[in-house]
């Protein structure tokens, strides 16, 4: 499918930051349309440890999302659009 090719090829599709993060990491990607997504951040067990919905717009979008209360370790946040998912690795440190 076109989307697919115009959604990897934009810019960065997803960025994690601050990775390693503590206390809250703040989620940026880039959408050519309006859309209704989820989130969801899964431990190195696959487990689900924490979701949110929202409603995504066309160009440049930032979630914030909590993680003072997960310990350290290695996650997966999964951002799922209308038609695609994508997968980026978030490290949690504590001090």
């Amino acid at each position: 499918s076109g989307s697919r090719t115009s959604w990897s090829e934009e810019k960065s599709s997803l960025t994690v930051s601050p990775n390693p993060a503590s206390d809250q990491v703040q989620i940026s990607f880039y959408a050519l349309s309006a859309f209704d997504g989820r989130g969801e951040l899964f431990n190195a067990s696959q487990v689900k440890v924490a979701s949110l919905e929202f409603r995504g717009e066309s160009g440049l979008n930032f979630l914030e999302l909590p993680v003072n209360q997960l310990p350290s370790g290695i996650y997966f946040f999964v951002l799922h659009t209308n038609n695609e998912i994508f997968r980026e690795k978030l490290i949690i440190q504590k001090n």
